[in-house]
């Protein structure tokens, strides 16, 4: 028997095998990461929204403010009116709510009036909503990318009007 070509073939064993386990622990390194970072995204989401409803609540009515979003970015600013909303409104009976979502709708062109699509919902279920008074966006949906994004919200009545 050639003990060369066996030393050979038992070398490429062990090198095929530390490639294969190498490969697995950067794909483990980079689940944790983007994991870590999915997670402190939805809380600078929720951090965002809650910061947005306590200064809607302090406006005095008729009043206008400048509001500055300072993240997460690549998300949407959506509102969303009964019944047509994501489970985490419609579960606790909410009639209106604002949400922060990473959708796959980024960077497309909503037609006005038109609505997300279930899995759009779905992945909103996954991020940050409030429960808001009647509330319009201009444009239907605010795209959050450039941070930090300034917005004008205007109250009159119980009715909230958010602009870009």
């Amino acid at each position: 028997m050639n003990k060369k070509g066996f030393l050979l073939g038992e070398e490429t064993v062990k090198i095929v095998l530390a490639v294969i386990g190498i490969t697995f622990l950067f794909v483990i390194l980079f689940k944790i990461y983007y994991n870590y970072q999915t997670d402190q995204n939805v809380e600078i989401a929720k951090a965002t929204l809650e910061r947005l409803n306590t200064e809607i609540n302090a406006m005095p009515n008729g009043g206008t403010i400048d509001f500055e979003i300072y993240g997460p970015k690549d998300k949407l600013l959506l509102k969303w009116d009964s019944p047509n909303m994501p489970n985490t409104c419609a579960n606790v009976g909410w009639q209106n709510c604002l949400c922060i979502c990473k959708t796959t709708s980024i960077g497309r062109k909503l037609p006005l009036g038109s609505y997300l699509t279930n899995d759009q919902k779905k992945q909103c279920d996954e991020w940050a909503c409030i429960q808001s008074p009647p509330t319009t966006l201009t444009p239907t949906k605010i795209e959050i990318q450039n941070i930090p994004l300034k917005i004008k919200i205007t109250k009159t009545g119980n009715q909230i009007e958010i602009k870009k």
